[in-house]
C-alpha cells in the first residue's frame, strides 16, 4: 500500500487567522490536484508562533467553526494541521490535529514546552499529558510537535504503540538551540533520521518558513524513509510545497532486515524507569 504525502511549508502571518486559513486552503487544493492523499502543515499554521497576548484571541476549540471548515476539506484529502487549541476549561495548548473523511481523528497537545533562550512556550500555554498512536485509512501514525521530538521517550512510546509514520510539525528558526544556521537544520535532520532508522518507520518533518517578529524560520522540511534516507527536502527558509510517495512495503523490508521494534522488551523498560523514578522521589 502506498500514500502520496504533501508538505505545505509556508509562512503564516502572525495573528491573522483569516489570511492564514486562505493560504491553508490554497495548499490543500494544490495537494489535492497533485493527487496527494495527505497534506501536512507546520506547528501553529493557523496563527503564527510568537503570539503572547494574542493567544486568547486566536485559540480555537475543537468544536469551533474553523475546525469544522477543516473537517469539510478533509472529505477528499487527509490533513494534519498545527493550531492553538482552547480546551473546555479555557486552557490553551499547542496542538496538532489529524483530519480524515470529514472527521477530526486525533489531537496531540505539545508535551514539552521550551522556555529558554528565545522560546517562551510555557509562559502562555499548558502542556499535554499524553502521547497516543492513532489509525488512519493508510496506516497507524503518531504526531509530535517540535521540542517533543527531542525527548526520546515520546518517539519510543509511539514506536511501541506500533506506528508506521511519525509526523513532526515544527516552528524551528534558523537560529535556535545552535549558533550556526546550517548546524541547526542538520541537527534536526540527523535526529529524525536516527529515529527513522532505529524504529524502521517514516518520519514526515513539516517546518514553517519565512520571517516573524525578526525571527527567520528554517523550513527544510523533509521525509525520511525507514532506513533514515531523505526522500525529499524542501527549500531552506522559503515557502515551498513538496511531495513524495511512502510505502508500507518499504517498512516491511526494513524491519525484516533489522527487527529492532520486534525485539524490544517493553517490560524491562517499564521496570527500569519505575526504579529510576522511585529513586528520584
Amino acid at each position: 500500500m502506498k500514500l502520496k504525502v504533501g508538505i505545505a511549508q509556508f509562512s503564516p502571518i502572525l495573528g491573522d487567522v483569516t489570511r492564514n486559513l486562505e493560504k491553508i486552503f490554497e495548499f490543500i487544493e494544490r495537494a489535492r490536484e497533485e493527487n496527494c492523499g495527505l497534506v501536512t502543515f507546520p506547528e501553529n499554521a493557523l496563527t503564527g508562533y510568537f503570539l503572547r497576548d494574542l493567544v486568547s484571541e486566536v485559540s480555537e476549540p475543537i468544536d469551533g467553526e474553523i475546525i469544522k471548515e477543516i473537517k469539510a476539506k478533509s472529505r477528499e484529502i487527509d490533513i494534519l494541521l498545527g493550531f492553538v487549541e482552547e480546551s473546555k476549561d479555557f486552557n490553551n495548548y499547542l496542538s496538532g490535529g489529524y483530519f480524515s473523511k470529514g472527521k477530526l481523528l486525533h489531537v496531540h497537545r505539545k508535551v514539552y514546552l521550551p522556555t529558554y533562550g528565545m522560546f517562551e512556550d510555557r509562559r502562555y500555554f499548558s502542556h499535554g499529558e499524553r502521547v497516543r498512536a492513532f489509525d488512519t485509512p493508510f496506516a497507524r501514525m503518531g504526531v509530535l510537535i517540535c521540542e517533543d521530538a527531542l525527548h526520546p521517550l515520546l518517539s519510543y512510546v509511539l514506536a511501541m504503540d506500533e506506528i508506521l509514520v511519525l509526523h513532526v510539525i515544527s516552528n524551528s528558526p534558523l537560529r535556535g538551540f545552535l549558533k550556526n544556521e546550517s548546524d541547526t537544520l542538520e541537527k534536526w535532520e540527523e535526529t529524525l533520521q536516527i529515529i527513522s532508522r532505529m524504529y524502521g518507520f517514516y518520519v514526515v518533518y513539516t517546518n514553517r518558513s519565512g520571517f516573524e517578529d525578526g525571527i527567520h524560520y528554517g523550513g527544510n522540511s523533509f521525509i525520511s524513509d525507514p532506513n533514515g534516507a531523505i526522500l525529499i527536502r524542501a527549500k531552506k527558509g522559503e515557502e515551498d510545497f513538496i511531495s513524495a510517495i511512502i510505502s508500507l512495503e518499504a517498512i516491511n523490508r526494513t524491519r525484516v532486515r533489522l527487527p529492532l521494534v520486534r525485539d524490544e522488551i517493553i517490560p524491562l523498560s517499564i521496570k527500569e524507569l519505575q526504579r529510576i523514578y522511585k529513586n528520584k522521589k
